[in-house]
């Protein structure tokens, strides 16, 4: 198993790109309207969905 240090320095920005999606689609129903919430949250998701392909297509 990794150390934990290169884990985070490896993964950190990844965790961070689902954790602020997650906050955005909680939080921006008070302030933004449905189609460019819409816009926005289907950009992040077809990011997570490359991320995702990405990182399980990676040879370890």
């Amino acid at each position: 198993m990794p150390d934990k240090k290169s884990f985070w320095r490896e993964n950190g920005w990844k965790i961070a790109y689902f954790g602020g999606g997650v906050l955005f689609i909680g939080l921006s129903r008070f302030v933004l309207p449905f189609w460019p919430r819409f816009i926005i949250l289907a950009g992040w998701a077809i990011g997570l969905a490359f991320l995702f392909a990405r990182t399980m297509s990676r040879k370890d």
